[in-house]
């Protein structure tokens, strides 16, 4: 397990945040940490090799104003698929050579088709008119048995190399928690950069300002049990400038923000021969491990079987047996009294 990474960031103002019962919580800044100068190298160092293992690294929300509260994320990193592997590339072989008759529907399963055709239709036109409040009532009960079925639903956050950031968040939770688990997953040179998370196709934009998503779970979002979103970064917004009759009375002007090259963050391009990396934090960087496969369902593959199997399938064998030979027994002993 590595070491908790705590970040003093601003927690939104909806934000699930409970006391932790570690040591003593550092008093955050109401202004914006400064960078590390630890991190700020513009070299970007060696990329470092793919574990076979994910690597879970933690991340601390700490709320502004009580130091207190706060939440943990926890967030693994996979490095981009390669089509070179071996073994996804004997998957999608395997695929390609299916024969055409693979594709081609049985009778069978035609007519199962036309059969739930027929009853969602029935059920369509014969089904009884509910009032609004029923609506909800039978949305509100779906909603119950799905969040028992999955309490916990699966993120994963595509970068333009094809490399994902997962994480694990419980269904209830809002967009605004989301969004706050991948900004603490940014390099902090790059977390003031505005960012939208959004699926394709079709083009969908999770906005946390937007309206229409205020107060929604993941689960009302139909993210829920899992979901791959995609990550732009937009132009910071930068501040009105004030005129000057009434700067002698005004503030000081809030710093200006740096510049960044949004073509460099959305775009896995270099024009100096380096390997592009995602503005991810090192801890993440160097945690980075391969994507596992999915399971084969090529129906040509022999289906493995464990000795738990053999020995289960041994016991059906020896039960049909003894019934075999019980109704043997049986007819036997009907046919003696017969004569």
């Amino acid at each position: 397990m590595a070491e908790p990474i705590t970040f003093s960031s601003r927690l939104p103002g909806d934000a699930h945040a409970s006391p932790s019962p570690s040591s003593s919580p550092s008093p955050a800044p109401p202004e914006p940490e400064p960078e590390p100068e630890a991190s700020s190298s513009t070299a970007a160092p060696a990329l470092q090799q793919p574990n076979k293992t994910a690597r879970t690294i933690v991340l601390t929300s700490i709320s502004p104003n009580d130091p207190a509260k706060r939440r943990d994320f926890e967030a693994r990193y996979y490095s981009p698929p390669s089509s070179s592997s071996a073994a996804s590339t004997a998957s999608t072989r395997s695929f390609l050579d299916l024969p055409e008759s693979y594709f081609t529907p049985t009778a069978s399963e035609l007519q199962r088709a036309h059969a739930q055709a027929i009853s969602h239709r029935e059920h369509l036109v014969d089904r009884p008119l509910l009032t609004s409040k029923l609506r909800q009532r039978q949305e509100a009960e779906r909603n119950r048995t799905k969040a028992a079925k999955w309490p916990q639903t699966r993120i994963r956050v595509r970068f333009a190399d094809r490399s994902l950031l997962e994480g694990v968040l419980p269904s209830t939770d809002k967009l605004v928690h989301l969004y706050e688990f991948v900004r603490l997953a940014l390099d902090p040179k790059v977390r003031h950069v505005p960012f939208v998370l959004y699926q394709s196709p079709p083009r969908t934009e999770y906005r946390k300002s937007d309206p229409a998503f205020r107060g929604k779970t993941l689960m009302d979002l139909q993210f829920t049990p899992s979901t791959s979103l995609y990550i732009k970064f937009e132009a910071p917004v930068t501040p009105p400038t004030r005129t000057s009759s009434s700067s002698s009375t005004s503030p000081p002007a809030e710093a200006s923000v740096p510049p960044v090259d949004l073509d460099a963050l959305n775009f896995a391009t270099r024009d100096d021969n380096q390997q592009w990396r995602p503005p991810l934090i090192h801890d993440l960087l160097d945690a980075v491990a391969e994507l596992p496969l999915p399971p084969s369902f090529d129906p040509r593959e022999p289906e493995q079987s464990t000795p738990g199997d053999d020995k289960g399938k041994g016991k059906a064998v020896d039960e049909a047996q003894k019934k075999k030979d019980k109704e043997d027994r049986l007819r036997r002993l009907l046919g003696g009294r017969k004569k």
